[in-house]
């Protein structure tokens, strides 16, 4: 029995040792995947946190300094953990129609480009009829097996890609422009269209889908937070009200995607609604919010929620938003280090130019 005990506390030391450290190895100064990986656990790690400081409330370790040492440790963890979720912890309810015509459907979803569930996808358009429609990792296959909701929507643009980074946009507002952009690299595409609500309102939308830092994609996280950065400066000028959707590749609080708020002056259409994880769909106690939609602040969201899976490892996530604004005000948060902007935006082409070079 008292040896269980010695290999519980052992257990318990080692285990808060590692759930400690993980927490605050995002502070590193490094954009290497396996660094920034421990962004997305915040909520894993909380959980976790909070069992372990349970279970050592039962056990009595022999050094009392060391004891409350680990206890002060998991605490403090915990507090820095939390302080970047509860923003988007829902605060009070309150119940908003999303009935009325003022409400735009928007349902972004990572398709996976191997996943040939298209009916699926095709149910579930048929299920919300959003006005807006954005798929990624959409191939030609996937362009073929959509095909039957093309005579629904007045207006697409398709960018049918190989690598997993193809898009299919779709929406029932007129349209006045959409372009297609490469903000970094010409393998990843994003899409600008400026669309017209029912009540004659200008908005823009974008869609984006920046690469991974992942052992199997990019090894570090320099061309996607280059690519975030230079949409949001371009947002930091523009007038009209404005919505982004896509897989961002970047949970809600990290640091990157607080920058991109900065400098754009959009907000996180999570904050105060949920936190709503998106991949991996597989996983419900492991899923993180990496499918992101930012808005202006004279963009009301209404509702936002994940949807059932179309056999993809994203959920679809579906949003629904009115514009109460025509006009948006200019961009007057200065609240950040510009310099730091650039050189992530330099570092990053430098990075895509270095990739290039060696494929």
């Amino acid at each position: 029995m008292e040896n269980q005990l010695n290999r519980l506390k052992l257990f318990l030391t080692i285990l808060s040792i590692i759930l400690v450290t993980a927490s605050f190895i995002p502070n590193i100064n490094s954009k290497h995947w396996s660094v920034r990986a421990f962004d997305f656990l915040k909520i894993q790690l909380s959980v976790v946190i909070v069992l372990s400081i349970g279970c050592s409330l039962f056990v009595s370790f022999d050094n009392y300094y060391v004891e409350i040492a680990l206890k002060l440790a998991l605490l403090l963890a915990l507090s820095y953990n939390l302080y970047f979720i509860y923003p988007f912890l829902p605060k009070r309810y309150t119940k908003a129609s999303t009935s009325n015509e003022n409400f735009i459907s928007l349902i972004s979803l990572n398709v996976k480009q191997d996943n040939t569930a298209y009916n699926k996808l095709v149910d579930l358009v048929n299920r919300h009829k959003p006005e807006v429609l954005l798929t990624m990792e959409s191939n030609k296959d996937w362009e073929n097996g959509m095909k039957s909701i093309d005579g629904q929507y007045k207006h697409n643009f398709k960018i049918p890609q190989e690598n997993k980074y193809g898009m299919h946009f779709y929406t029932n507002l007129d349209v006045v422009s959409i372009k297609k952009h490469f903000l970094i690299s010409r393998e990843y595409p994003s899409i600008e269209a400026n669309l017209i609500t029912q009540q004659g309102i200008e908005f823009k939308f974008w869609g984006i889908h920046p690469p991974p830092p992942s052992p199997t994609e990019k090894p570090t996280s320099k061309q996607k937070d280059a690519e975030l950065l230079v949409l949001a400066k371009k947002l930091s000028k523009e007038k009209l009200p404005v919505i982004v959707a896509g897989d961002f590749n970047n949970v809600s609080w990290s640091k990157t995607s607080r920058l991109f708020a900065q400098v754009s002056g959009l907000k996180d259409a999570r904050v105060g609604k949920g936190i709503y994880g998106t991949f991996p769909a597989y996983a419900c106690l492991l899923r993180f919010p990496i499918d992101l939609v930012f808005n202006s602040l004279n963009i009301r969201i209404g509702k936002i929620t994940t949807l059932p899976s179309v056999n993809s490892d994203h959920l679809p996530l579906l949003v629904k938003f009115n514009i109460i604004d025509s006009t948006r005000s200019e961009n007057l948060n200065t609240d950040f280090d510009a310099e730091k902007v650039n050189k992530t935006i330099k570092e990053g082409k430098k990075e895509k130019n270095y990739q290039n070079s060696h494929t």
